[in-house]
This record gives C-alpha cells, structure tokens and sequence, in this order.
C-alpha cells in the first residue's frame, strides 16, 4: 500500500518531461519549473501534490461521517442484466449473418460465464470485508412481453455453453485472442512500491 501523509525526499512523485510518461520518481525525468521538478498534481485525489495519491495510487483511508453515519447498510443486493437488444446492436463489419449471430451467442455466453464464476470466487468488497450471500444466485429470463421464465445455469452449465458457444463463432471466422496476457508493472512503480514499503518497515506499520 502506499501511505499518504508527509512527504519525504524519497516519496516524492514528480511530473514527467513526457506528457505521455504521466509521472516519474526520477528528479532527471521531471519536468523542471522555476528550477526545481514539478511535483505531480493531476487535480484529483486527495493529499498534496507529490504524493502518490494525486496520480491515482494512494491510500483511502477508512473514516465514518459522523453527521450522515458513513455507509452502514443491511444487506446488499447484486442484480447482473444482460440486454439482448445491445447485443443484437453488435456488427461485425464485413462477416456474414451466421457468422454475427455466433459472435454475439459467444459473448452471451461469455457474460453467463462470469456471472456464475463470479458467485463461486466469492465477493471480496474490498480489503477485510467480504460479502457472504445468503442464498444461491437465480437467473430469470425475461421475455419482450413481460413473461419471464427461470433458467437453471451453474458454473458447469455456463463454460459449456459458452466453450460451444466460440468454437461455433471459430468456425465461422470470428474468435478473439486466447493467448495468456501477462500484465506487468512498470519500472517505475515497482520503485514506488518499494519505497513506501521501505518507509512503512522504518516507521513500524
């Protein structure tokens, strides 16, 4: 995590001499006012500019109003809606008919998937608090003139609808990128992280 309070030399962020760069940690990389780096400030965000927390990698930390009562609720209730008309809005420019229907039955499909397995990963809403559900989740189709009709769909059900669902769409010229995407942090925030953390085993958190 990356503290938000007063800044030391080290923590500091600056704004990149590459408007594309967005922010640097290097004094040499920074852009130069007045003949010192500019300290990163994008406008939003809490803290004072510098601190990590105004280029969107800061801390919120946990408060209650004491005048609205912060967010305190009973339960909470997840409603997930797939619209059919948005699909059918869907073009693939230059495929045929069969081939579009397919590649919106295999995106139908790839919403069912998430809904189920987003059920069996649990809900961490954030960090220490998870939201437990009280009952299995239902799926109710809802027909155009009003009638609706309750669908029984599990994780099992869902990944093979949805694995027949794109080798149909394969077969028919349309698919999408199945390699692994590997996302990997830049340099520059591995050295960010590495210093917060630095700093939080010094000051004893």
């Amino acid at each position: 995590s990356l503290a938000v309070g007063t800044l030391a030399d080290e923590d500091r962020v600056f704004s990149h001499k590459d408007a594309a760069q967005v922010w640097t940690v290097d004094e040499e990389n920074a852009v130069i006012e007045r003949g010192r780096p500019k300290l990163a400030d994008r406008g939003s965000g809490e803290g004072s500019p510098g601190q990590p927390s105004k280029i969107n990698h800061g801390n919120i930390a946990p408060s209650i109003d004491s005048d609205a009562g912060g967010v305190v609720v009973d339960y909470a209730r997840q409603v997930v809606t797939m619209s059919f008309p948005a699909l059918r809005r869907l073009g693939f420019r230059g495929e045929s008919a069969e081939a579009t229907v397919a590649a919106r039955t295999a995106i139908a499909a790839l919403g069912l998937c998430a809904m189920t397995l987003q059920y069996e990963q649990d809900y961490d809403l954030r960090s220490r608090c998870l939201l437990i559900a009280d009952s299995d989740p239902n799926c109710e189709l809802l027909y155009r003139n009003g009638k609706t009709e309750d669908i029984d769909l599990n994780p099992v059900v869902a990944a093979s609808i949805l694995e027949e669902g794109v080798q149909s769409a394969k077969t028919l010229g349309i698919g999408w990128d199945e390699n692994e995407m590997k996302l990997v942090p830049s340099d520059k925030l591995i050295e960010l992280i590495r210093r917060s953390r630095n700093k939080s085993a010094v000051d004893g958190d």
